[in-house]
């Protein structure tokens, strides 16, 4: 919070947001860094999971729905 003036507070909670989701991927993608995981397979999931995050941004974007509302 951020007291600027007397009698008025701002809450910021944007930063939260993004942070909760990086903390949450992180906590997911824990499992393939466990030693049962051979380096081989955990370097193929990245792979596919980066390839898939880009598709489907390309194909958010191809769509033209997501963003901005009057393109």
């Amino acid at each position: 919070m951020f007291d600027y003036a007397p009698g008025r507070v701002i809450v910021v909670l944007y930063p939260f947001l993004p942070w909760l989701g990086l903390m949450m991927l992180g906590y997911c993608l824990g499992r393939l860094f466990e030693p049962a995981v051979s380096a081989r397979k955990r370097q193929q999931w990245l792979v596919y999971l980066g390839v898939g995050a880009i598709g489907l941004f390309v194909g958010l974007r191809w769509l033209n729905t997501y963003g901005d509302p009057f393109p």
